[in-house]
């Protein structure tokens, strides 16, 4: 089984990070530690802007409807907590 981190996921998780403890524990060089964990990055794609932009208004969050998008393309399920994201018809893990 791969394990694939979104490219969205870097974005958040920097732009987040110096205000998030818990974000600031990550390495600080995050592209290094994905590949040194095994795991590959997911790029965004056009393919993925279109779904996104097509999607159920369900969630309002432009950069989790990239995630919704990206799982709905890829056929893989998505690590999340977020409840809203039930509204589609995607795999949730966690």
């Amino acid at each position: 089984m791969s394990v694939l981190v979104s490219a969205v996921s870097a974005y958040e998780i920097e732009f987040k990070r110096c205000a998030d403890p818990l974000l600031q524990r990550l390495p600080a060089d995050l592209a290094h530690a994905v590949f040194a964990e095994g795991f590959d990055w997911l790029p965004i794609t056009p393919e993925d802007a279109i779904i996104a932009g097509q999607l159920p208004r369900h969630h309002r969050d432009p950069w989790d409807r990239f995630l919704i998008a990206q799982g709905i393309r890829s056929q893989c399920p998505i690590m999340t907590r977020d409840r809203a994201f039930e509204a589609y018809e995607i795999e949730l893990l966690w």
